[in-house]
């Protein structure tokens, strides 16, 4: 159980500025954390505990941005210079001399962590180089801890391959290994595959059309199966004893997409605008659908379920376990993302992102091309990418120039086109996952920029 938990924990606050440590304290304490950082001398370690004095490299703002990570002893134990991503929860900033020297420094009580390293030519470790975004969170073995976890001995697990790989379901960056059942007899339980980057469990019947996501129940003598068809616009929860025989299903028509979360007991799910509280034995909802319009995150908490949105109107609303809403309040604008949400002393921490739009795919595309195949860098159209902090500031460059230039650009931009001058003149065999994802990626930068009328 304890491996199941620590697989599907992801709520963690992503740390992009140090400065929110020194200038936050109150909010941040007792939050679980997540940033990259350095090993910059090792404290203490012995055969209980460690700790260390690292620096964040997670969007470092401060000339020095230190941290102490300490917490029980770990199989492979930190050295100076190593690069890790680390998950943990902030205690507090605290006054302490290191080598004589005073410092007042962010305290981190230790979790979780997985190497970064980066090499010089001469085997040499380069702090300075860290960068952990596309390593696997858990290792193939740990993986296999958890498909052993969920599913009994009877399963064997293998690493996922490039012939594993489905158009509309995979992109080539995708790590997972595939968990096969002994037991065969039913046709949804025969094989899944378990990310290694993000807890993420999907049955390996998934098509581009209908996605089966697996999810444990708290009691674990259950599963249950979330299914989106696309083509049917259906969403269905399916539920299941240990020996794989479904108990009940339960079909959601005309849906677009949906959230859950679920307790032993009951399943709380925003489905057609709707908030259900289903019944776990029977699939019935308890009370009343509460109306819930263009909610993308919910997080069933001790006293209520927690809603979160993208509008600016009704961003956030908590409903009781009655089905009566406590309150709801507005944020004031859109918000392009909504991640971590933690209720740290009867106070709701949730971590939002109010739009870093990439305006432009080509960075990506060259990137991918250099790294993936090898290729000299590609002539393509010279286009810059912002990073817009606050989805306003977007609004206020309209009449700027040098924007309106760009966003032309941009909406002149013919992928498919472009796709194919590469292939002519470099002799590219992209496989059709990569084109559909540059394809996507386009759609949705496009998106973005009619959506906020650029266009």
């Amino acid at each position: 159980q304890k491996t199941v938990l620590q697989y599907f924990d992801d709520n963690y606050l992503s740390i992009e500025d140090y400065s929110y440590f020194k200038r936050y304290p109150d909010i941040f304490k007792q939050t679980k954390v997540s940033f990259e950082a350095a090993v910059e001398k090792v404290i203490k370690s012995n055969d209980k505990e460690f700790e260390v004095l690292a620096e964040v490299m997670s969007g470092a703002s401060a000339s020095q941005s230190y941290v102490i990570i300490k917490g029980d002893q770990t199989e492979r134990r930190l050295m100076e210079g190593e690069c890790i991503k680390v998950q943990g929860r902030f205690i507090n900033n605290e006054d302490m001399t290191i080598d004589g020297v005073s410092y007042n420094l962010p305290v981190i009580e230790y979790h979780n962590n997985i190497f970064c390293n980066v090499y010089d030519a001469y085997g040499q470790l380069m702090p300075e180089a860290c960068g952990c975004t596309d390593v696997a969170m858990y290792d193939e073995e740990f993986a296999k801890e958890v498909a052993e976890a969920i599913f009994g001995d009877s399963v064997s697990v293998r690493m996922g391959t490039e012939d594993d790989l489905i158009l509309g379901i995979h992109a080539w960056s995708d790590v997972f290994v595939v968990a096969t059942l002994e037991n065969q007899s039913n046709a949804n339980f025969k094989a899944f595959e378990i990310y290694t980057s993000f807890p993420y469990i999907r049955d390996v019947n998934s098509t581009e059309k209908v996605i089966r996501y697996f999810n444990y129940t708290s009691d674990f003598n259950h599963y249950l199966i979330s299914v989106q068809d696309t083509d049917f616009k259906t969403f269905t929860f399916e539920y299941y004893d240990k020996d794989l025989n479904k108990i009940w299903s339960r079909e959601f028509e005309g849906t677009e997409t949906a959230i859950y979360d679920n307790t032993d007991n009951y399943i709380y799910s925003v489905v057609n605008n709707e908030l259900h509280i289903l019944d776990m034995k029977t699939s019935k909802d308890v009370v009343e659908p509460i109306a819930a319009a263009n909610k993308v995150k919910i997080n069933k908490l001790k006293d209520g379920i927690f809603l979160g949105g993208e509008d600016s109107f009704d961003t956030f609303m908590l409903v009781g376990l009655d089905g009566e809403v406590k309150w709801k309040t507005n944020y004031g604008q859109s918000i392009y993302h909504i991640g971590s949400i933690q209720l740290i002393d009867d106070e709701l921490v949730v971590e939002i992102d109010q739009g870093k739009v990439r305006l432009s795919p080509l960075v990506d595309y060259e990137e991918e091309f250099m790294l993936k195949r090898n290729l000299n860098p590609i002539k393509i159209p010279s286009i810059q990418t912002f990073d817009i902090e606050d989805i306003s500031t977007l609004l206020s460059v309209k009449s700027d120039k040098c924007f309106e230039q760009y966003f032309n650009r941009v909406k002149q931009l013919k992928i498919n086109k472009l796709l194919t001058e590469l292939k002519g003149e470099f002799n590219l065999k992209l496989h059709a996952i990569d084109r559909k994802y540059y394809l996507d990626y386009d759609t949705e930068v496009k998106k973005h920029l009619k959506k906020y009328n650029l266009f």
